[in-house]
């Protein structure tokens, strides 16, 4: 089929003009992309790559790393790819995320700072739930059993949220 939005009409992918198509409405261009255009390993070493080191333009999102590294997961996981990974090493990295605090559960998006109290870690630690959301579902996606999470404490952690 023939597109009308293609870049091949000259007008990258905006629809050209009235007037300015062919007799039938369309531009004489290729046929769309298919999924044999998708190049799946390409894309796996991307995700593969980011998940080993967070690129330099990224460095903003340092609070957010297990929201990055969940797109990473995901990824791998709609190529059909999440099993060519250390899903051992991932779980046990998103993990020490995890707050060991009983009335501040959840996952900080960071890695843990160390204080010399608990109200000053509480203070500087916040655990976030978005953050929390993500490492839940990579566990999943990654086939943990979540026994380690502690039920109770992200739930009152999702009260104060």
């Amino acid at each position: 089929r023939k597109s009308p939005l293609s870049p091949a009409c000259g007008r990258g992918f905006h629809p050209p003009p009235m007037g300015e198509l062919g007799a039938e409405g369309e531009c004489d261009v290729e046929p769309e992309l298919t999924i044999d255009d998708f190049v799946v390993q390409k894309h796996g070493a991307y995700f593969k790559k980011h998940m080993q080191v967070m690129p330099h333009h990224y460095k903003t999102m340092d609070t957010n790393r297990l929201t990055l590294l969940y797109f990473c997961i995901s990824g791998l996981d709609i190529l059909g790819m999440v099993d060519d990974i250390d899903k051992e090493g991932v779980i046990e990295y998103i993990y020490s995320y995890m707050s060991p605090l009983p009335d501040h559960g959840g996952f900080y998006g960071y890695p843990r700072l160390r204080f010399e109290s608990d109200e000053q870690d509480k203070c500087n630690n916040q655990p976030h739930i978005a953050n929390t959301y993500v490492a839940l579902v990579m566990l999943l996606i990654l086939g943990d059993d979540l026994k380690r999470i502690d039920r109770e404490a992200v739930a009152h952690s999702l009260r104060k949220w």
